[in-house]
């Protein structure tokens, strides 16, 4: 991509050396059109969001109404840089007693690593900052899987996590929140036998075997011995 858009300014430089032209910038709410036309050939281009990055021999302008003409100049179009992260996931779930907070991204382009909060509502201002997570790979186009184990969690509360990547210029942008909660242990229930008057209680099924072994136990025990001719 960098190597075309360098061929494409070449391109645009020799043109203008070789074609006497005129450039003309005009502002128009909040974007910029520029047009140039050439004496020679008649030709004339327009197209919007340009920026100078420089100029051939001496540039000089002039004013006219609301535009700029600008001579001896060559133009280019303005490239917004990459973002430093592109995610290309963003989750929190209950992860036994804990929270486990995943993320994964596309690229890491300027990315110097992660910065992660956590709050109890979703205002982000007053989330508190549990770690900071290196890039595995600052810079690269690569992207990875990242993973942070919250254990520091109650049951009940909702809890929102919040992550935010920072560049090598320490500028960061936001992603989430994402929320979670830690689920509670289910109480146990005991089931209770009873009998009314008059009824016959039966007992457990669960008791009938030891009842069993117990009537065995109090019979008398007979022993036969064979007698000996």
């Amino acid at each position: 991509m960098i190597k075309r858009c360098v061929t494409f300014v070449a391109a645009v430089a020799v043109l203008l050396l070789a074609l006497p032209a005129t450039t003309a910038m005009a502002q128009s709410g909040g974007g910029w059109t520029v047009t140039r036309s050439t004496t020679q050939g008649g030709g004339a281009s327009s197209a919007g969001a340009y920026l100078l990055r420089g100029s051939v021999g001496s540039a000089a302008g002039t004013v006219s109404g609301g535009g700029y003409t600008v001579r001896g100049g060559f133009w280019q179009p303005g490239l917004q840089a990459p973002l430093a992260v592109t995610l290309a996931g963003f989750t929190a779930r209950q992860d036994g007693a804990s929270i486990l907070v995943e993320w994964q991204t596309v690229s890491e382009i300027d990315c110097t690593g992660f910065n992660l909060y956590r709050g109890t509502n979703d205002d982000w201002a007053g989330a508190s900052l549990l770690a900071f997570v290196p890039s595995q790979a600052p810079g690269s186009a690569q992207g990875f899987e990242y993973n942070y184990r919250d254990a520091e969690v109650e049951p009940g509360p909702t809890y929102y996590y919040w992550l935010e990547d920072v560049d090598l210029g320490g500028q960061g942008t936001v992603h989430g929140p994402v929320t979670a909660a830690l689920a509670g242990p289910t109480a146990v229930t005991m089931a209770v036998l009873t009998a009314s008057a008059g009824e016959t209680p039966v007992a457990p099924v669960w008791l009938l075997p030891a009842v069993l072994f117990a009537a065995l136990a109090a019979l008398p025990v007979v022993t036969y011995r064979q007698k000996r001719s």
